[in-house]
Formats: C-alpha cells, sequence, structure tokens
C-alpha cells in the first residue's frame, strides 16, 4: 500500500483510489512528492529518449544499459520511463528473440515513451508490483549494495516473463555495488538471458567494473543549463525570486532534482548562515558557530550533510574565483564585503590546502562516525589568519 502526498491510501494494483489520471493533471506542489518510479514525466532528455527510442525502432536494445552523470538529473525517472514503455508494448511478443519484441512493427520509431498514468502498468510500477519489474537500490542507512542483494538478479531472470515479454532490472546507485557483488553482476552480464534488459543507474561511472563497463551500453546524461533549471523549477514554485534562482542555479550544479531537494528542503537558509558565519573572519562569532553545531549537528542528518556541502561549495567558488583573479565571478551569495577581506587574504596555493583540509575534515568525522557538532566546530580553524 502507497501514501500519497496528503496521506490518502493507494492500492498496490489497480485499485479505484489509486488515480494516476490525478498525477497526469495535479498540480506542481503534488508532483515534488513523486518518486522516480511514480513521475510519468522526464523533461529535458529528448536526446536521451529519441536514443532509446531508435533502438526499440530498430529491435536492437542492448541486453544491459549504464545511465550514467550527476546526481539528480533525471537517470532514474528515465530508468522507470523505459521499463514502462517496454513491460507495456513487449507483451504478447510472438518471439523470444531481443530484436523481435515489436514484430513487424520494429521499423517506425514511436513518439516518445509516454505510457498514460492511468495504465495497469504504470499502476504496477509505481507500486512496485509488477512480477516482471526487479529494483534494487542501496538502503538508507548503508554505504553499499551487497553481494546478497546482487544476487537476487540472476534467479529472477531465470523466471520466465508473464505473457512472454520483457523481465527488467533497475539498480539504483549501481556503483555502491560491492566488489563481489559486481562480479556477481558481471557473470549475468556475460551470458544474459534473452529478453532481459538491465538498467545501470550510476552517478560515479568510474566506481562501476570496467569489465561490467564494457558490457554495457553507456547512456550520458548531461547536466542542464541554467535556463532549463529555471524553467524546471518555476514549473513547481512560479514565485521564486530571481536572486533565489541565481543562488539556486549555482548551487544545483545543472541537477533539477537538487535544485527542488534545496529549494524545498532548508538548503537556502543553510547557505545563509554558512556566508554569515564566514563573514566574521578571522574573529569568529563562536557563540553563532556553537549555535549552529548545535542545530545542524544534533538536528536531521540531512542538513547536517546540506551545511557540510554548502561548506565545501562555498571554499570551491572562492578558490576558483582566486584562480581567475576575478571577485565578480563569484556567484552573488558570496559577493559580501566582509567575504572579500577573507578571499584576499590567502593565495591561490593556500586557497587549493584550505578545499582539501576542508574536505579531509568533514570526510573523518563522517568515516570515523565522530560527533556531528564537531565536524562543525573543527572546520573554523582550518582558517586560521596567518
Amino acid at each position: 500500500m502507497l501514501t500519497g502526498l496528503f496521506d490518502e491510501d493507494i492500492p498496490d494494483e489497480d485499485g479505484e483510489t489509486f488515480d494516476r489520471d490525478d498525477i497526469a493533471s495535479s498540480s506542481p506542489a503534488t508532483l515534488t512528492a513523486l518518486s522516480p518510479r511514480e513521475n510519468p514525466h522526464c523533461w529535458y532528455h529528448q536526446d536521451v529518449e529519441k536514443i532509446l527510442l531508435d533502438f526499440i525502432a530498430s529491435g536492437s536494445i542492448p541486453h544491459a544499459l549504464i545511465f550514467s552523470g550527476p546526481k539528480g538529473i533525471g537517470k532514474a525517472t528515465m530508468a522507470y520511463r523505459l521499463a514502462r514503455y517496454l513491460l507495456k508494448n513487449g507483451l504478447g511478443s510472438a518471439s523470444s528473440a531481443q530484436d523481435s519484441l515489436f514484430g513487424d512493427t520494429a521499423s517506425t520509431a514511436a513518439p516518445s515513451l509516454d505510457v498514460a498514468p492511468d495504465d495497469p502498468v504504470f499502476h504496477r510500477v509505481a507500486s512496485g508490483g509488477h512480477t516482471d519489474l526487479l529494483t534494487i537500490e542501496k538502503p538508507e542507512d548503508k554505504d553499499e549494495i551487497n553481494v546478497e542483494t546482487a544476487r537476487k538478479i540472476a534467479p529472477f531472470l531465470r523466471l520466465t516473463a508473464s505473457g512472454g515479454g520483457y523481465k527488467i532490472v533497475i539498480v539504483d546507485d549501481a556503483d555502491t555495488i560491492n566488489r563481489n557483488g559486481q562480479n556477481a553482476l558481471l557473470k549475468i552480464l556475460e551470458e544474459p538471458p534473452s529478453q532481459t534488459v538491465i538498467i545501470l543507474v550510476t552517478h560515479r561511472l568510474g566506481g562501476l567494473l570496467p569489465t561490467i563497463r564494457s558490457r554495457c551500453r553507456l547512456i550520458p546524461f548531461q547536466t542542464l543549463p541554467v535556463s532549463d533549471i529555471l524553467d524546471f523549477v518555476k514549473k513547481f514554485h512560479p514565485d521564486i525570486s530571481a536572486s533565489d534562482t541565481d543562488t539556486l542555479c549555482h548551487l544545483a550544479d545543472g541537477s533539477p532534482g537538487s535544485a527542488l531537494q534545496i529549494l524545498e528542503g532548508s538548503g537556502m537558509d543553510i547557505l545563509s548562515s554558512v556566508v554569515d558565519l564566514l563573514a566574521s573572519w578571522p574573529d569568529w562569532d563562536w557563540v553563532r558557530v556553537h549555535g549552529t553545531a548545535e542545530t545542524y549537528g544534533r538536528g536531521r542528518e540531512d542538513e547536517y550533510a546540506r551545511f557540510c556541502e554548502n561548506f565545501k561549495w562555498t571554499m570551491s567558488h572562492l578558490t576558483r574565483a582566486k584562480a581567475l583573479q576575478a571577485w565578480d565571478k563569484l556567484p552573488r551569495v558570496l559577493q559580501k564585503e566582509p567575504l572579500k577581506n577573507l578571499w584576499g587574504h590567502y593565495s591561490l596555493e593556500e586557497w587549493v590546502v584550505i578545499c582539501d583540509n576542508v574536505t579531509a575534515h568533514f570526510g573523518q568525522v563522517k568515516q570515523g562516525s565522530l560527533d556531528r557538532r564537531h565536524g562543525i566546530l573543527g572546520v573554523f580553524p582550518l582558517l586560521r589568519k596567518s
């Protein structure tokens, strides 16, 4: 049973309360709550969709695909979009051959991968109840996908697909599969069963074994230009201010998912806290620093993580501007006169060292499971006035 944005019950299969017509015409605020498996939209990646449609039209869709690119740009959403299309249109295929899924109509490419939100296949994929789709994701409380989880793929693919269609596996965060798990996956890729598609969604292509990469068709996803990020954000938050959009576009770094996460969480406020604290350099306002450490060190883990990312982001941009000797190239949110004193005090070489030390510091706190408050308190002495 799924739960909707407003806590309404959504049956797992085709119950009456699971009305995907509502999703198709839902308000922007509702759309922000949809996970990739529920989302009928995948904006701005028409080039990727055309590649996939051409594969299908030519009857040569690969057994294994890698969707690679930065986090939050729509890779998982596209994976479920492709899965829905294949599960719907592949049923009843007369042949078990990979290249004859669509029979005599294979020469004509479909206009899109759309599957109507009220379609039964959409329902079953969204609820996680489609028998021909296996989804593997990294547990939220773990850093990796273990070998036992990876080994679920082989027995699933050996089962006969319902209606003679496709068996599809989506592995999200595939780069986090541990070494033994990747070796188990490699054995499957060496001799993949017919009528199967394995989609590996990865944010770090280098995290996958070269032998896995060589057996998959790589589909790179590009970060979006600022204009598309603005368009995306305004679909959901049409009243966002110009100053906020400038900051948000820099923070999101081409990722629409990150943009929404930052905007709808406390990311903008956390960045303001970081900037205000840094503006007190070199005589740190330790009362405020300790207050910040209590707020984010004892608060939600995602807010602490956002503080760390925003601190590193700020150091990185100050260093980049130093390399260019161009203060005016900084995002406007950082162009505050007190910060200019901090920026001008250190040489480029010193800024590079500071960036490395800040990254190492937060990494050590995380790896050692240290008190998050100390993670915040300990970063400010790294910017001593020498």
